[in-house]
């Protein structure tokens, strides 16, 4: 019996983010448009993880209240979600698998 190889296509990954997005913003939920940013990031997705942080904070602006000095807080969480799947991918690739 062979084994079949998992399918890991980025470009499925951006749609899906993207389609994701879509769905969020027709339905005006932001958790989809949040899970979407996630899949973005957590496939390596890097170029469309900060478009769709972009097209979040101009789609519901700046936050108001306490967090009125963050001006783009779903930028800075794609931010911080790309350089976490990159140092924590780095760390995996390092590492022996007899340590795991």
């Amino acid at each position: 019996m062979s084994k079949s190889k998992p399918i890991f296509n980025p470009r499925l990954y951006s749609v899906a983010a993207l389609a994701l997005l879509a769905g969020g913003f027709l339905l005006a939920w932001w958790p989809l448009c949040l899970l979407g940013l996630l899949v973005a990031a957590a496939a390596g997705q890097y170029v469309a993880a900060l478009c769709i942080g972009l097209l979040l904070d101009l789609w519901y602006g700046a936050p108001v209240g306490s967090l009125h000095w963050l001006q783009a807080p779903l930028t800075l969480l794609s931010i911080i979600l790309c350089a976490l799947h990159y140092y924590l991918s780095a760390f995996v690739r390092g590492t022996d698998s007899g340590r795991l």
